[in-house]
């Protein structure tokens, strides 16, 4: 792969930890460049499976990029991918790893809040959903055309495994956290550090933009049957283009699950849950503990001053 045509930093997750406002308020820096697909999903086939982005239409993505220091990718399931991280050190040695997280709890809920929404979760209620997941890992009560391990929410929630495994590859300077409660609370500060943590400079960034509030699911009964395989889905991944079909399926979703709060999860299960993510939970007291200019400008510091 071209050097000059592949990005130089990741946002490789978490979904619905506000990605999709970092990766805007990144792409608008002049020192950022942002390809016109958010995720492309290039390097986590192994999560979705064949069918993807050939090599040349993932570098022409970043064609456009001229000056900028950083190039991002910021698909948000590679954070779960046994293959990316090995794969994108391989073609980018020096790269950086952006991970935005929040409290696990929170996390598990609004992941099952979107995909019921989306019309791929059929469990409606997220306490059965917890209880189906064993079944589900031997292959059974899945719906159609959804990699299992996106219904797996106890699983994805264990953040702390998977940074572990970035840090690995990449080495713990080199992977950078981002909490979606300090975005809420004080996003510009938040911004700045975040700029300066990568080298650049925060007066050239606009204003953060809002982050993505939840989805209401009536929708979730016309979503379902789109999800599922047929003749003329057959024909449509053949003939239509593949960023016109994602960005048709974005405003369907988009027309039928309208921004609405998310009713809060049944004392019950976010007990439940709490004790599962104990060590999560202390992950993000560690981050928010550590969240301080002194730690950014000494991690800054150790990125290079190049392109």
């Amino acid at each position: 792969m071209d050097p000059a045509r592949r990005p130089n930093l990741f946002l490789v997750g978490a979904p619905r930890c506000g990605t999709t406002s970092l990766f805007s308020y990144l792409a608008e820096h002049p020192d950022v460049f942002g390809p016109a697909e958010k995720e492309p999903h290039f390097y986590d086939r192994d999560l979705l499976g064949p069918g993807g982005m050939t090599e040349s239409e993932y570098e022409a993505l970043f064609a456009g990029a001229t000056r900028e220091r950083w190039r991002i990718d910021a698909s948000t399931l590679y954070l779960y991918s046994a293959a990316a991280p090995a794969a994108i050190k391989q073609d980018v040695p020096d790269a950086h790893i952006l991970v935005a997280l929040r409290d696990p709890v929170e996390f598990v809920a609004s992941w099952h809040n979107l995909l019921v929404a989306s019309g791929t979760e059929t469990i409606l209620d997220l306490g059965a959903a917890l209880d189906a997941e064993p079944a589900r890992r031997d292959g059974l009560s899945l719906p159609t055309n959804v990699a299992p391990l996106l219904l797996s929410y106890t699983e994805l929630g264990r953040f702390t495994k998977y940074i572990n495994r970035w840090e690995e590859a990449f080495g713990p300077e080199r992977v950078h956290i981002v909490l979606l409660e300090d975005l809420e609370v004080d996003p510009a500060s938040t911004g700045t550090r975040l700029l300066r943590l990568l080298g650049v400079d925060p007066s050239g960034a606009h204003a953060f933009p809002h982050l993505n509030p939840a989805r209401r699911t009536f929708g979730a009964a016309v979503l379902a049957p789109l999800n599922r395989p047929s003749v003329l889905r057959n024909v449509a991944r053949t003939v239509v283009p593949r960023p016109i079909r994602r960005y048709a399926w974005h405003r369907v979703t988009r027309a039928l699950t309208p921004h609405g709060p998310r009713p809060p999860g049944p004392t019950a299960v976010r007990e439940r849950l709490e004790a599962h993510f104990a060590a999560e939970r202390e992950l993000i007291d560690r981050v928010r503990a550590g969240n301080t200019m002194a730690d950014v400008a000494a991690a800054s510091n150790r990125i290079p001053s190049g392109r």
